[in-house]
């Protein structure tokens, strides 16, 4: 008797979401003790003494997820090209309206005037600086009395390391095919290695 074949399931079903709420519930417990002023850490690093938190295992859950998921879209781009542009198309515009709408609604707990808000150095560098991943932590007047004081979203470093991995992945899809490129490449690696661990070694007499 010949086995039934199981039909393939979509490839957009899978736990992927799951988990990435649950990861992100994680990070926003660890991160909710500092920011309200308790001291107490989140239950996993009490159980584990502090060698570990919830958000440890967040951060890089969704690390992994991404780099995954990351992958798959590489891999079904036409080009390094288009999975760039997909990338860019994916970063940039849901940040800039993110950074936007912050810095109107940071005007409602700034306790000034809308004039002397707009034209502050600080609420103008966090539009701008933050738009190209310098990050600018503070709005002047904003959240001044928090337990944990002026960051107005303290999540914005993650986003230079998020493009730095795009970019890295597409060089080494690009290297794979290029055997001379990726030789330059590694030995460049190679030769700043050694240079550095020379540069670091105490040659003291003899």
């Amino acid at each position: 008797m010949q086995a039934t074949p199981v039909p393939l399931l979509p490839s957009h079903r899978n736990n992927f979401d799951f988990l990435r709420l649950l990861f992100a519930t994680f990070v926003l417990i660890t991160h909710s003790y500092p920011l309200t002023g308790v001291t107490e850490a989140d239950i996993l690093a009490q159980v584990s003494h502090g060698q570990t938190s919830l958000s440890y295992i967040g951060v890089r859950g969704f690390l992994l997820i991404s780099g995954f998921l990351i992958t798959k879209s590489l891999l079904a781009s036409k080009s390094l090209k288009d999975y760039l542009f997909k990338r860019a198309v994916r970063v940039f515009p849901a940040m800039w309206l993110t950074l936007a709408l912050t810095v109107l609604l940071a005007f409602f707990v700034s306790g000034k005037s809308i004039g002397p808000y707009l034209i502050h150095y600080s609420s103008r560098d966090y539009l701008i600086f933050n738009a190209v991943f310098k990050v600018q932590y503070f709005i002047d007047g904003v959240f001044m009395h928090n337990p944990f004081p002026r960051y107005v979203n303290g999540s914005l470093w993650t986003i230079q390391y998020e493009v730095f991995f795009y970019i890295v992945l597409g060089a080494c899809y690009f290297l794979r095919k290029h055997r001379t490129a990726m030789l330059v490449v590694l030995t460049t690696f190679f030769v700043s290695g050694v240079a550095v661990q020379l540069g670091q070694t105490n040659w003291g007499p003899g």
